[in-house]
């Protein structure tokens, strides 16, 4: 097994990372040692195989001794696509002319959609110098990622290698999160709601789409998502899902919207396969719905 590989399994499974169990690792592209490439270079992984991203390792390097603070930011298809969680920093202390050493973001198991094209873009934000990252020996022994010449949408021109590995966890339970997939909790963990929709107008030429995913669960907000249509800064839809069974043995679905355009949310009880419907006409202010009956509190859980 190459010298990167391994060091991806100890992080992934027990070491310096503490990740949860039934961990995986969709990219391992191997480290030179050497920060040859500067920070206006970005990364691009193409295909990407997971539906989550954990953690991202790349190695850094500087040229002046001190600590510095890094931030990666993850976009979907474009250096100005939709964000793929939240940009993480982390902070590192580094000697000038020392080998590239890896450094670990943790995207805390942002969903992705299997197949999706992963963007980074890297900028130093605390350091007395330059930082460079490791652009890797040219061979990835699983998944694929390189190098661009700058960060200018959509993918700017391939440059070449990179050293970068990415973590995910695989995904166990009935409802998996994606871009387009919302999972929210009945109990911590579980996923036992899956919700999902789709939007049409025929304001302006007319269009039609997904509804987008905003995950919320790094917020800790487990059983309730926000949606947006065709603008990421624009959320559309606010939904929940509460246990209400203490009252009268159901679950009870509410939503709010802010829009005049038509859409269906779809939501999921992967407990038993029961299955809720809301529409919103085209034209038309969507009113905010309370379903206090929207399920029953029966159905066991995945075994």
């Amino acid at each position: 097994m190459k010298r990167t590989a391994v060091l991806l399994a100890c992080l992934v499974f027990g070491g310096v990372l503490a990740a949860p169990l039934h961990a995986s690792a969709p990219v391992i592209c191997d480290f030179s040692g050497f920060g040859g490439e500067n920070l206006n270079h970005g990364v691009v992984v193409p295909g990407y195989t997971g539906n989550n991203v954990r953690t991202v390792n790349l190695g850094f390097s500087v040229d002046v001794t001190g600590v510095y603070g890094v931030r990666l930011t993850m976009r979907r298809q474009s250096f100005n696509g939709p964000l793929v969680g939240a940009p993480v920093t982390v902070y590192f202390t580094r000697n000038a002319g020392t080998t590239a050493i890896q450094e670990a973001f943790d995207f805390s198991q942002a969903p992705v959609t299997p197949g999706d094209t992963l963007v980074f873009s890297i900028q130093r934000v605390q350091g007395p110098g330059n930082v460079f990252f490791d652009a890797g020996t040219g061979g990835c022994s699983r998944g694929n990622a390189y190098d661009t010449q700058a960060q200018t949408p959509p993918l700017d021109s391939e440059r070449g290698g990179v050293g970068i590995a990415i973590a995910a966890v695989d995904q166990i339970t009935s409802c998996i999160a994606s871009d387009t997939v919302a999972c929210l909790d009945d109990q911590p963990g579980d996923r036992r709601f899956r919700v999902s929709g789709h939007f049409a107008t025929q304001q302006g030429d007319g269009f039609s789409g997904n509804l987008q995913a905003i995950s919320t669960s790094n917020l800790g907000l487990d059983t309730g998502t926000l949606f947006w249509f065709v603008d990421s800064r624009n959320p559309e839809i606010l939904i929940k899902v509460l246990d209400g069974c203490a009252v009268n043995q159901k679950f009870w679905v509410f939503y709010s919207a802010t829009t005049n355009i038509g859409f269906t949310l779809d939501v999921v009880d992967t407990f038993n396969g029961s299955r809720r419907a809301y529409t919103n006409a085209d034209l038309h202010s969507a009113s905010p719905v309370q379903d206090v009956n929207a399920f029953a509190c029966t159905g066991a859980g995945p075994s």
